[in-house]
């Protein structure tokens, strides 16, 4: 079962990674909207203002990578944590789903931006 520490770590290599092919991406997330369950409101959308796959395209990677990176989930945590929330009888959407991996986004990028809860 993936934690939120193995959320946290695969971001932060998403992060050291946009700092390093697309900087300046931490000011254009729109906290607002952002998902990662969506193609153009997920972090790699908003980084190079592109849908989502256009924009691994741009930044030259593979869905493979782009779960190493946290900015995607792998097939097998997607599956596993919609199986969790069926069981628990919960909604199991997609934005359900990534709710996890959005929110560690959301708080790198608070953290980032000095924001305070």
């Amino acid at each position: 079962m993936t934690t939120a520490e193995d959320y946290r770590e695969r971001v932060e290599r998403g992060a050291a990674f946009l700092d390093e092919k697309a900087p300046g991406w931490v000011d254009r997330i729109d906290l607002d909207t952002l998902d990662v369950a969506s193609d153009h409101l997920c972090v790699t959308a908003q980084a190079v203002e592109a849908t989502y796959y256009f924009a691994l395209s741009l930044l030259e990677q593979s869905d493979d990578d782009a779960q190493e990176l946290g900015f995607v989930l792998p097939e097998h945590e997607h599956d596993a944590r919609a199986d969790e929330l069926i069981a628990a009888d919960e909604d199991d959407d997609l934005g359900t789903v990534y709710a996890p991996l959005t929110q560690a986004w959301r708080q790198l990028i608070e953290r980032r931006r000095g924001v305070t809860s």
